[in-house]
This record gives structure tokens, sequence and C-alpha cells, in this order.
């Protein structure tokens, strides 16, 4: 498996539109792979400042680091993984009252919903987009 690395002047300018502070996307960065312009997570990235402590600064920084792996991806299965992260950021900030990276995440999404071509978030990018929800589905009996 390959890693996932995005452009770093890309990611800034991603972390431009979704709002990220400046102190945010320094430290984000250094807490990633930064090689020849090219950003990479960690494998064990997590915040362990006392000082950068809004749960909102690093939604917005995750959630432009996976909207710009999107924009890069050059693969099917790279575009599949990526969205996957994305749509999984997008549940979890709505579930967690982070409304404006959610809102952020679904505009994004909905102006470029032709080049996902999926119908929404909660479709799998492996769905064709004609396809009803749940057509086809199994469903189980419970008795």
């Amino acid at each position: 498996m390959k890693i996932i690395t995005v452009d770093e002047k890309g990611l800034m300018e991603s972390f431009a539109t979704f709002g990220v502070k400046y102190n945010y996307s320094r430290f984000f960065l250094g807490k990633c792979h930064v090689t020849d312009g090219r950003v990479a997570l960690t494998p064990f990235m997590f915040n362990d400042t006392v000082h950068l402590d809004n749960p909102h600064q690093w939604f917005a920084a995750n959630a432009a680091f996976w909207v710009r792996a999107y924009r890069e991806s050059e693969t099917l299965a790279d575009q599949v993984e990526t969205m996957a992260s994305i749509r999984a950021l997008y549940f979890l900030s709505g579930s967690l009252g982070q409304g404006q990276i959610h809102e952020i995440i679904r505009t994004w999404f909905n102006q470029s919903k032709e080049v996902h071509r999926i119908g929404a978030l909660n479709m799998s990018p492996l769905a064709p987009l004609h396809k009803e929800p749940g057509a086809g589905r199994r469903t189980a009996s419970i008795h």
C-alpha cells in the first residue's frame, strides 16, 4: 500500500478554505512528514499540545488534508479510499457538533458532484449513480 501524500502548497490553500488558523496549520504540518513539497500523515499523529486544543481547528485541518488528497487522487482506488475518509469526517463532524466543517464538506461535495460520480456522501463511490438506495440489497429476516 502506498503512502498518501498531498502537495504542500495545495494543502495550505485547503487550510485557508477550511478556515484553519496559521498556528494550527504550522503545527499540523510539523506533525506530518514533509519531503520535497509533499505532505504525508504520520502513522501515530495526535494533538499532544496544551495550548492548541480547539477541536474545530483539528477537524478542519484533517478535512482539508483529505479533501486535498481526493483532489489529487489519480486512480479509482485512491478516490475510493480518500472519499471514505472524507465521508467519515463528514458524519463525525455532524455528530460532534462541528457544523461548520460538516457544511464545508457538504458544499465541496455538492459543488463537485459530477466529478465524484456518486449521488450523496452516504453512498459508496463504487455504487452507480442511477441505482436507487437499497436497490438489490438483501435484507435479513428476524424470526
